[in-house]
């Protein structure tokens, strides 16, 4: 067993995708016995018990600091704050998705995993470099093997053996949640079809909402959306009858609604 610190840039709790991400696998690492410590910012909503609100069992601690938004050097002094929680707890091994909370534990000189879900920019490039080049540097996770070759490309030098694909993954969803739903629309249809996910563009809405108008005997129910991306596609097809928004939905409830569909789509463009 290891006492692993998570150091995250994610608001907990908060509808980012992100924060569903570290806060899983923060579970899933504690659930293989492991000590686990979630470093992340403090959400300004308040859900009362963060586990709940996630659908996971608190197997985990989670440690929150203020999120400082700053023009100028606010992700910086995030990253230290995050950094300035490991003599406390004292980690076998760090575990980072925020590389500047990476850069800022080096000094502490405990091995550590970097997981990247995009390639660096510019200014990201740079201290990459130094992070890789650590003595303390155990392994590089990316989620495509199109990231790694992305990265062996840029870094040519990083042993192809200290370089990790891990596809981004998900728990099998519940067959029966024992959460009641009123899912709205029409009492009878063909089937009734589910996407659940943002609504920007490239995300599936666009073909959602033609399927809607070619297949007008099924239901279509949209789970998720930011107010904005809602309102756009509320006023834009906001009056057909077999296209219902469900708005945002806290992840400890989603399984109930894709286990009330007949059908799920995934139609990312």
């Amino acid at each position: 067993m290891m006492r692993i610190a998570y150091l995250s840039s994610s608001t907990i709790p908060s509808r980012a995708a992100n924060s569903v991400h570290v806060m899983k696998m923060c579970h899933a690492l504690a659930s293989a016995g492991h000590e686990v410590f979630l470093i992340a910012r403090q959400g300004v909503d308040s859900v009362g018990d963060d586990f709940q609100w996630y659908g996971i069992s608190p197997c985990f601690t989670i440690l929150k600091h203020k999120a400082w938004r700053l023009p100028v050097g606010g992700e910086a002094l995030n990253g230290l704050i995050s950094a300035s929680r490991l003599s406390a707890i004292r980690p076998d091994l760090l575990y980072a998705r925020h590389r500047l909370s990476l850069f800022a534990a080096l000094p502490s000189g405990v091995p550590f995993v970097f997981e990247a879900h995009a390639a660096p920019t510019k200014l990201e490039k740079v201290i990459l470099r130094r992070v890789f080049r650590h003595s303390s540097f155990a392994r590089l996770v990316v989620i495509s093997k199109a990231l790694r070759h992305e990265f062996e490309r840029l870094y040519p030098w990083l042993p192809a053996e200290k370089i990790q694909v891990a596809h981004d993954a998900a728990d099998p969803p519940a067959s029966d949640t024992g959460i009641p739903l009123d899912l709205g629309g029409r009492p009878t249809v063909d089937l009734r079809v589910g996407y659940v996910g943002h609504l920007y563009p490239g995300k599936g809405m666009e073909v959602v909402a033609e399927l809607a108008t070619r297949l007008p005997s099924i239901d279509f129910h949209v789970i998720g959306g930011t107010e904005r991306d809602l309102d756009r596609w509320r006023q834009r097809d906001g009056n057909r009858e077999n296209l219902i928004f469900h708005g945002f939905v806290e992840p400890a409830r989603v399984d109930a609604y894709r286990a009330a569909m007949d059908v799920l789509v995934a139609p990312y463009l």
